[in-house]
């Protein structure tokens, strides 16, 4: 009878507890979590989960703030009245990197708390949740970085008055900007695969003393998944695919990863078709295609396009695929290889294939070949400790790269192939060195080689015969080398930090006189670049933080500066310059940082100086003005450090849980720059965006994430144009006085990603769900009108 009663009491007791507790459950396995640690903000009642994750709410009744602690998740902060009994508690899993993993990573580990200047960070899990098809649609996604299009298969960062070759592109810590990165837009950013991409990092202003010439707006660090040793499980893999409506979007990633004992390995494939991209209904009529060329029986003729909306000749293919293989050596050093290979169908250059002449279509064909980039990257890290240093990483790295340029005129017979390839090979010693003070060095040098090879043909497309023309660039050389060193110092209220580097640049071209009137045979540059900075971080208190920096940045001229010959526009050809140096930006900024449990929030102001600017100016070749270039009569005009420039602009980006799952979070951007020009007045910088930003109302909570938001730019009227921008009307509507201007727009998006199954994801967006029809500043394409994404992901 006793007994019986002790088992009913036993039941009661356990119902009752049931009835009062949660469980705590891991996020990525909904498996339960023990021993998860549980006090109060005040210490005054804590406990323990116990074997199969359950906690009792009462021992915390008449408390506020509860903070969940364990050494496999992350800190998780919660209101007690926000816990509902009986429900489950997810927790996020914290994935422990050794110090090698994250030096092979990002050169100079930067903590963005204790950075002295602005920097942005795109996780993949916000990469997921916005699904974005490019490298370059990645990066917009994050409200703080601006990109131009001419086409569908491109895009070109516009950061802090900066573009093109004026900003760096880095992956796995290998400079992707090349010694052909030209001065107009840009679409390499498309060669990064975002659905292979861990973390992307932008550093804002100049970073020319870590990474060199190139980075005077921002440097864009991409850093693709890696192997990992020592994971639960000895094999993991994936299959993802999207379809998007807007161009009939279809693309398939897989991976599959394998660790064993101190082997692993990481293969990535991703393959991308997208069909011609649709506008939005509602918005300037001058952005429809409302014609096209076609050839028929031998002859080009103009066809009314049948739906305006669908901007005709924008579809292409890319492929991705990755390979890693990590050796852990000993406990203290490791070796990995990496393969980075992509390639794109042709992609047609939209914004030449709606330019017109006299009223009437230029182009009968422009497009550019497949872009191909192919890298093997040997990484080495040792952290045992000597006297010169603590860590030490070496990196070799190999690619090639190949881009191509076709084209046609309207009604002519001739089509122009330029065809570059180059081989780059890059070498970088970076070492760390811990002082007693909280004191650490970290110094290195660098070399990068750069050898082109570039060919020029015209093809009859009548006869089939081919004629050998100008190339685009000399056969040449770009080889660079440096030597850096960067100090930060910490203590309990600041750090502290200064860096410093030497560049030397030498260039060798040798032009062909016999193909082209060119007036030097061969040119020969040397020069060298010292760049720097200092910049501090205050910690006023436990959450907000004050920064200012100074930092230069160099710009070393490539041979796209020095040595190309082309069409910048019609009546207008760009000839070679071999008197180019170096231009230099000084950059001043200062900023805020506010940071807490349920606030993100940073601000601040900058202002560049830009010297020796490298512009196109009026020119002469061999004491001519004007030539003929392809059968038209151009004006000679060459790239000259003929002018300064000035830049300023703020920001402001902030994040706000104003509920349990529920944040608030924007940016906008503003920023204004002006360059002298000939008569010694000032013209409005062409890389200058116009004001910018974001809104989004974001929930999460255990299988579900959804996000509302709204993305924006204001008017650029004509009289802020620059001047080289007002004379492109195919690419602006029209204001009311027939100018071209970019009118303001703003969009709202709808996007979602919801755990269906604990192996399989499901997301599901509406873009422009009402259908805009607008076009980024200074772009060729109108962007997506509404767009329907649906997305699968299966792990296991």
């Amino acid at each position: 009878m006793k007994r019986g009663l002790i088992y009913i009491l036993l039941f009661l007791a356990g119902a009752d507890l049931g009835a009062q507790s949660i469980t705590i459950r891991d996020r990525s396995n909904f498996k339960p979590i023990k021993d998860v640690f549980v006090y109060s903000k005040d210490m005054q009642a804590t406990s323990l989960s116990d074997s199969i994750g359950r906690l009792d709410l009462r021992t915390f009744d008449g408390h506020d703030t509860l903070i969940f602690q364990h050494p496999s998740f992350e800190r998780l902060y919660l209101h007690r009245d926000s816990l509902v009994p009986q429900s489950s508690l997810f927790l996020s899993r914290i994935f422990h990197k050794i110090q090698t993993i994250e030096i092979k990573e990002h050169r100079w580990r930067e903590y963005q708390v204790d950075a002295a200047h602005h920097i942005l960070s795109i996780d993949s899990k916000t990469a997921a949740l916005e699904n974005p098809q490019t490298g370059a649609d990645l990066l917009a996604t994050s409200g703080q970085v601006y990109v131009q299009k001419s086409q569908m298969g491109g895009g070109s960062p516009m950061i802090r008055g900066f573009s093109a070759n004026r900003v760096l592109l880095v992956l796995d810590d290998i400079r992707v900007n090349n010694a052909i990165f030209r001065s107009g837009n840009l679409q390499n950013a498309i060669m990064i695969d975002p659905l292979n991409i861990d973390e992307t990092k932008v550093i804002f202003g100049p970073g020319s003393a870590i990474y060199g010439s190139d980075a005077l707006g921002a440097v864009m660090s991409f850093r693709t998944m890696s192997p990992k040793i020592d994971t639960n499980k000895n094999i993991t893999a994936s299959i993802f695919g999207r379809w998007s409506s807007a161009n009939n979007e279809k693309t398939i990633h897989s991976y599959i990863g394998f660790n064993k004992g101190k082997f692993a390995s990481l293969t990535n494939f991703t393959i991308s078709d997208y069909d011609g991209l649709k506008m939005g209904s509602n918005g300037p009529d001058d952005y429809l295609r409302k014609e096209y060329i076609e050839r028929i029986n031998g002859i080009d003729s103009i066809i009314s396009n049948p739906n305006p909306q669908r901007q005709l000749f924008t579809n292409y293919q890319q492929i991705n695929f990755s390979q890693k293989l990590l050796m852990q050596l000993t406990k203290k050093s490791q070796i990995q290889y990496t393969l980075y290979f992509t390639t794109s169908s042709n992609i047609p250059r939209y914004d030449r294939l709606i330019e017109t002449r006299d009223d009437t279509l230029r182009n009968a064909e422009w497009y550019y070949g497949p872009q191909k980039l192919n890298m093997h990257t040997l990484k080495y890290s040792l952290t045992n400790g000597t006297k010169a240093f603590d860590s030490l990483q070496f990196s070799a790295a190999y690619q090639a790269y190949t881009e191509s340029r076709h084209d046609r005129r309207f009604q002519s017979n001739n089509l122009r192939h330029r065809t570059e390839n180059l081989d780059v090979i890059t070498g970088n010693l970076s070492l760390i060195k811990n002082f007693d003070g909280n004191i650490s060095l970290y110094y290195g040098a660098e070399t990068n080689l750069n050898e082109i090879k570039s060919k020029g043909e015209s093809e009859d497309i009548t006869e089939g015969s081919i004629e050998e023309i100008n190339s685009r660039y000399p056969e040449s050389t770009w080889n660079s080398f440096a030597a850096y060193a960067s100090l930060i110092k910490k203590t309990l209220k600041a750090t502290y930090q200064g860096s410093i580097r030497y560049n030397f640049i030498h260039i060798n071209a040798i032009f062909d006189t016999l193909i082209f009137p060119y007036p030097f045979a061969k040119a020969t540059l040397d020069f060298g670049s010292l760049s720097g900075g200092i910049g501090a971080n205050f910690k006023l208190t436990e959450s907000l933080n004050i920064f200012s920096n100074f930092s230069s940045g160099f710009r070393a001229p490539n041979i796209d500066d020095l040595g190309k010959i082309f069409d910048s526009e019609p009546g207008n050809v760009v000839v070679p310059n071999d008197e180019l140096k170096p231009e230099n930006s000084y950059n001043l900024e200062l900023g805020l940082k506010l940071k807490n449990e349920v606030s993100n929030l940073q601000f601040g102001f900058y202002t560049t100086y830009l010297d020796n600017a490298i512009v196109t100016r009026d020119f002469s070749l061999s004491g001519a003005d004007s030539i003929i270039y392809d059968g038209e009569l151009s004006r000679v005009q060459a790239l000259q450090n003929a002018t300064f420039a000035y830049i300023y602009g703020g920001y402001l980006s902030f994040k706000q849980e104003i509920l349990q799952h529920l944040s608030v979070g924007a940016n906008i951007n503003y920023q204004k720059g002006f360059e002298q020009i000939e008569d010694q007045t000032f013209d409005e910088l062409r890389h200058i965006a116009p004001t910018f930003g974001d809104l989004r109302l974001t929930y999460s909570k255990e299988r579900i994430m959804c996000q509302l938001s709204t993305r924006f730019m204001e008017t650029l009227e004509f009289k802020n144009m620059a001047e080289s921008e007002k004379t492109k009307s195919h690419l602006f509507a029209k204001d009311g006085n027939g100018d071209p201007h970019s009118p303001a727009w703003f969009i709202i998006n709808f996007n979602s990603n919801i755990q269906v199954y604990k192996n399989l994801k499901m997301g599901l967006s509406v873009e422009n769900i009402f259908d805009r029809r607008y076009r980024t500043y200074s772009s060729g394409i109108s962007a997506p009108g509404r767009n329907f994404i649906c997305s699968l992901k299966w792990t296991f």
